[in-house]
């Protein structure tokens, strides 16, 4: 039926939707008989329920209003007639199938998140089991006061019962070794081989044999040197370790190996307890400022200011065990309160409350009686006390005070003046105080952290043991890994070999069978050919040599087809035929027979190729022995010499390392450790080999000095003779004149003594001249600067002058046009615009006119300035058309 209603809709919709797009539709749907039948049923029963239906309806309707009223009235029914909306249930089935629902929703989250809680919990305890439990001592991190400066202690594992065991057993056979050790070395010390050498030796007499019995008469008494291992072994963190020379077999290496780790776990707690002693200074300090703090918050309050404290706490890393304790405000989510926790808080609260009801009398007391404090009142609200002015002692209006209220007056202020000074001397002391608690709480914290540097060097002093204990450790762990990789590797090499000897045995039985083989299948061969040619030669006998006695060409041609097994058909019918058929018999029986030898030869290549193989197997295989046992060899010489190329460590100073360092980790492979002493002499002689080096140059640079200066010498000598030459040449052509004759004879001496003084006077004059010159100069130009200051002066005044007019003229404007009504501005607002520029250009016109005044003004007053200046110093102008002394020839 629904099928029905729904394709019908679907139908006329369709239908509507081809005639909008103008396609012919056609005006009846074609129907069947069942689908008319259902429609007509479909239509009969619609026609019977609508009644039903419609009052169904109204039925609803009525139901609904009655609902809408019953509301409305509880609505606006009183508070306590009114019934809350959750409480008016119409379908009570419903609503306990929901709330049986939602119970029932409830119950699975509970138990999903109380599983979801377990899992969790399970995880945390076993990482609590792994990571927190195992450790017998948490990572922390000591913090400076007021540096970055930070320490951290060393994490330690709990040891298992396994590790404890095998640490005691080898410190116990350690121990026992020891003094196996040292009874061995007393017996061998004190037994009489040395004793009877020593006395052998001094009978035979000499230095040497004297200085053998001294030594073994001190090993009788107790007298020699301290032995050296025991001085080792008392300068060692553990006395049981093994000497570095001593740990040559895998026994002593996996002992050294654990005692190491113990060595190393002993190290971190010794640092460990310095670092607690260091907290626990720390935790004393933060007491001592707490206390301080304390005061200062006292000192604070009684002042009424507001200043910042020194705020010092642990740290959060300084407290591991703060990590398994979460705080509520970690949690950032809303945390949600059961009803049965909040009842639980209330009768706690409730039972804190019935408990502390005697305290709580006590404390009302307290502060009903002295303020909440035993202090006295003197000193807590001290700087707070006022002296009030008693009220008789204000005169009023038109009153005067007596003697009597003049002197309590004075009293009054006196004592106003003594309190005031009291609070002041009391304030100032409070500040002092103050300043000294910072103080030291600054001195405390600069001391702790002065005192942290001793911590911080234990640190890097222990990290360096402990690194260099664990590279040993890991070089011990290599070379034991080794030493098991080279035994596994030396057994498999070994079976290997025995295994490869054993083929190789079968391989040289399979050579020699195949060997024999081999000679039989060539026998064979042999004996074949042999029948071959015994063949070839009764062919001749049978067949050849009588054809031979009729044609020579018959016969060779017979000879030669046989050679080559042809067809004797071919050849020329000179032969009988006795011999022709005995030739072809004999042909065909040599036939077979180079399919016997062919046979034969495949045979014996055959066996002789399989011999090959084998002999070349056989080869292989004596190879592959011999490089096993090369690398068995090298080995074993490994294994051998690992027992006394033991991994030693050695502290080098950085600037003895010469090897180029990587960036991550450098490769030593290829280095070597060189001694002091051989350094030492290498540099001594690269010293002296120097030194003759330089004592070598110094003579070749002393010869070459002697080279150059000779060469110098001989070229001064060159220039001086040409010099010479020269003037002996402008000697001998010179032009010999009267007054240099009269020069020559000295005649012209007072002549040119005269000239000598005409000029030294006239340089004395021109000094003279130009020192005076230089001074008007100067003051001219000090003149002409003063001048241009007043001129700068004068112009920046214009300037000022002309902003301000400007400044006028602006504000002239702006007040017509605001003054101005809108009616004037339309009609004179060209005839303003012209008169406004006329002013403009008027006033611009003005101000140069009186620029250039001024400049002309004080054009004049420099000329007149130069005038007066020119009177009270000499002129020299007649001079300049005089003739100068210097004029004169």
């Amino acid at each position: 039926m629904k099928g029905a209603q729904s394709a019908e809709p679907a139908g006329s919709v369709a239908k509507t939707l081809v005639d909008l797009l103008g396609e012919q539709v056609e005006e009846e749907i074609q129907r069947t008989f069942a689908e008319t039948q259902l429609l007509s049923d479909l239509e009969m029963q619609n026609a019977l329920n609508a009644a039903r239906k419609n009052a169904t309806r109204e039925q609803l309707r009525g139901l609904k209003a009655t609902l809408d009223a019953l509301l409305e009235h509880n609505e606006n029914a009183p508070e306590i007639e009114r019934i809350p909306r959750e409480e008016i249930v119409l379908d009570r089935e419903l609503r306990d199938s929901i709330i049986k629902d939602g119970d029932q929703r409830v119950l699975a989250t509970q138990t999903k998140i109380r599983r979801d809680n377990t899992v969790k919990d399970l995880m945390a305890k076993r990482i609590k089991e792994l990571a927190w439990d195992s450790m017998s001592v948490h990572g922390a991190k000591l913090l400076s006061f007021t540096t970055a400066q930070t320490v951290h202690n060393f994490p330690i594992r709990v040891p298992t019962e396994q590790e404890k065991l095998a640490i005691e057993k080898v410190r116990a056979m350690r121990r026992i070794e020891i003094s196996m050790t040292k009874a061995q070395k007393k017996e061998l010390g004190m037994s009489n081989s040395l004793i009877e050498l020593a006395v052998a030796d001094t009978a035979a007499g000499g230095d040497a044999a004297a200085r053998v019995a001294e030594a073994a008469e001190g090993v009788l008494q107790g007298e020699t040197a301290e032995d050296p291992d025991e001085v080792w072994i008392r300068n060692q963190d553990d006395p049981c370790l093994y000497h570095r020379f001593e740990v040559s077999t895998r026994e002593r290496k996996t002992s050294q190996i654990i005692m190491l780790e113990d060595c190393i776990t002993r190290a971190k707690q010794s640092f460990n307890t310095l670092f607690d002693d260091f907290m626990k200074r720390k935790v004393v300090v933060l007491g001592k400022i707490e206390e301080k703090n304390l005061r200062i918050v006292e000192i604070q309050e009684e002042l009424g200011s507001n200043e910042e404290l020194f705020d010092a706490r642990l740290n959060d890393e300084e407290q591991p065990d703060r990590v398994l304790i979460v705080e509520d405000s970690d949690v950032k989510v809303e945390k949600w309160v059961s009803k049965e926790e909040i009842r639980r808080r209330q009768e706690e609260e409730e039972a804190a409350k019935k408990k502390g009801e005697g305290e709580d009398a006590a404390d009302r007391a307290l502060m009903g009686m002295m303020g909440g404090t035993l202090a006295g009142e003197s000193k807590v609200n001290k700087l707070n006390e006022t002296l009030e002015k008693p009220a008789h002692l204000t005169p009023g209006e038109g009153e005067e005070l007596t003697e009597e209220q003049a002197k309590e007056l004075k009293e009054w202020e006196a004592q106003k003046k003594a309190l005031e000074a009291e609070q002041e001397t009391y304030r100032k002391a409070l500040e002092g105080e103050n300043k000294k608690l910072r103080a030291e709480i600054l001195e405390e914290c600069k001391k702790f952290d002065d005192g942290m540097q001793e911590l911080v060097d234990a640190r890097l002093k222990t990290d360096y043991n402990v690194y260099e204990q664990e590279l040993y450790k890991i070089k011990l762990i290599q070379a034991v890994a080794q030493e098991e990789d080279d035994i596994a590797a030396s057994i498999a090499l070994k079976k290997s070999l025995t295994e490869m000897d054993e083929r190789r045995e079968g391989a040289a039985r399979a050579v020699d069978e195949f060997s024999s083989e081999v000679s039989e299948a060539e026998r064979q061969l042999e004996g074949l050919k042999t029948d071959s040619a015994n063949n070839e030669k009764h062919f001749k006998k049978e067949v050849v040599d009588p054809a031979s006695a009729g044609s020579k060409d018959v016969a060779e041609m017979l000879l030669r087809t046989y050679r080559r097994r042809g067809d004797l058909r071919e050849l020329p019918p000179a032969l009988s035929d006795e011999v022709m058929q005995r030739a072809e018999e004999l042909l065909e029986e040599a036939v077979q027979h180079d399919g016997l030898v062919a046979e034969a030869q495949a045979a014996a290549q055959a066996v002789r190729g399989e011999l090959e193989r084998l002999t070349w197997t056989l080869k292989q295989m004596d190879d592959s022995i011999h490089a096993a046992e090369e690398e068995l060899q090298e080995l074993e010489t490994r294994m051998m010499s690992a027992g006394s190329d033991l991994d030693l460590t050695l502290m080098l100073k950085q600037g003895q390392v010469e090897v180029e360092q990587a960036a991550v980790a450098t490769d030593f492979s290829d280095a070597e450790i060189v001694e002091k002493g051989v350094i030492h002499a290498n540099n001594s002689l690269i010293t002296t080999s120097g030194k003759e080096k330089v004592a070598i140059l110094f003579e070749i640079k002393d010869f070459r000095k002697g080279i150059h200066v000779l060469q110098w010498e001989n070229s001064r000598l060159d220039l001086e003779e040409e010099e010479l030459l020269q003037r002996t040449k402008d000697l001998q052509l010179l032009r010999v004149t009267k007054g240099l004759q009269s020069i020559i004879k000295g005649s012209d001496e007072g002549k040119t003594a005269h000239e000598n003084s005409s000029l030294e006077k006239l340089v004395s004059y021109q000094t003279k001249v130009h020192g005076q010159r230089v001074k008007e100069k100067a003051k001219s130009v000090e003149g002409l600067t003063a001048q241009a200051r007043v001129a700068g002066r004068e112009n920046a005044e214009l300037d000022e002058d002309i902003f301000a007019l400007e400044s006028a003229v602006v504000e002239r404007q702006r007040l017509c046009e605001l003054q101005g009504t809108a009616a004037q501005q339309g009609e004179g607002r060209a005839k303003k615009s012209e008169e406004s520029k006329m002013r403009m250009m008027v006033t611009h016109r003005k101000l140069l006119d009186l620029a250039k005044a001024q400049t002309r003004e004080i054009e004049l007053m420099r000329e007149e300035l130069v005038r007066l200046r020119a009177r009270t110093f000499p002129s020299f102008a007649q001079l300049s058309q005089a003739s100068l002394p210097d004029t004169i020839i």
